[in-house]
């Protein structure tokens, strides 16, 4: 409706805005007869499940992912932390994977310092189609992300998850039923506003990568 959407439309359905997004979504359909199933499973296709397979660096022993961008720089965590975190799950014998677009590579320069330099780090940021990187993040061990794609797509695949929240209300835009799963610091006055940048900023500042690991 904000987008003047309505105009187009033949029917108006009241729906609280303060439910979860996903759930607004699904409540469209009740008045016009059809009962909402909550399934959020997503499935990959055989072609890229057998592309991520053929990949020589990704271990079949299982990895970690870590999504270190996101569509609005307010929601993202900082990189030096998200390398900390990296050479801690290396240290426990995993290999971890860098997803995300090509443009959110400049926000990811320290992980991809450790990836140039550490072998069991590899780098497929930019690098992938969609059906691609949920073919990666299905088949990974769990999944250490901002709010992005791939940390819903974790969701869809019912993977574990570390979700780093700052400017955004998880109740209506967090990961769908697994608000346990994030971690996010606020305070009496925060702005949750993900377009103001540097109010978001201290939001993710907040959390440290030690209670990350």
């Amino acid at each position: 409706a904000r987008e003047l959407g309505w105009l187009a439309l033949t029917h108006k359905v009241p729906v609280s805005a303060k439910m979860h997004t996903v759930d607004r979504m699904l409540a469209l359909l009740s008045p016009v007869g059809v009962e909402p199933v909550r399934d959020m499973r997503l499935y990959v296709s055989e072609e890229d499940r057998l592309h991520t397979l053929a990949d020589v660096d990704l271990p079949s022993g299982g990895y970690i992912v870590i999504a270190p961008g996101s569509r609005w720089p307010g929601k993202c965590w900082p990189a030096e932390r998200f390398a900390e975190v990296a050479r801690r799950v290396l240290h426990h014998g995993y290999k971890v994977v860098l997803v995300g677009s090509r443009s959110e590579r400049e926000h990811a320069g320290r992980l991809l310092n450790l990836a140039d330099n550490n072998k069991k780090v590899i780098d497929r940021m930019g690098a992938t189609t969609i059906g691609q990187l949920m073919a990666i993040i299905s088949l990974s061990r769990m999944v250490i992300a901002n709010d992005s794609a791939a940390l819903h797509m974790a969701v869809g695949f019912d993977k574990p998850i570390i979700a780093l929240y700052g400017p955004t209300n998880i109740d209506l835009v967090g990961p769908y039923k697994r608000n346990a799963d994030v971690i996010q610091h606020l305070g009496k006055g925060d702005v949750l506003d993900h377009k103001r940048e540097a109010s978001g900023k201290i939001l993710m500042d907040r959390i440290t990568a030690e209670e990350v690991c």
